[in-house]
């Protein structure tokens, strides 16, 4: 399996996901020089959903046609998670790579829900 990238949507299962949940799409955060590190066995991740909460704070919504996803999603940035490599699965060939500045946006989010801002 190739390694994944930072601003890449994978597919991951979560240990907290319900058993017999598909796979859920994860937006790739941590840095390439972890991401390609062939000794570090861990991404970070932010996940997606298409539960839509417009007003929420810590989240971001994103539209279906700016990451090739089905549906518009909502990014859940006080959901980061750092997750195994092995837990992925790749993206599919319509899924568009998510650009530095969102990442950043969602970093300043993650903050937030940190209470560091």
């Amino acid at each position: 399996m190739s390694a994944p990238s930072r601003g890449e949507i994978w597919w991951a299962h979560f240990p907290t996901d319900p058993e017999g949940k598909n796979p859920r799409p994860v937006i790739i955060v941590s840095p390439n020089g972890r991401n390609h590190a062939e000794r570090a066995n861990t991404v970070l991740v932010i996940p997606l959903t298409t539960t839509m909460r417009p007003n929420a704070p810590l989240q971001m919504i994103f539209k279906s046609g700016e990451t090739g996803l089905g549906a518009d999603s909502t990014a859940l940035a006080d959901n980061i998670s750092a997750i195994r490599k092995d837990w992925l699965r790749p993206p599919k060939a319509t899924q568009r790579v998510i650009s530095n500045s969102k990442i950043c946006a969602l970093a300043e989010m993650v903050r937030s829900a940190m209470g560091c801002i």
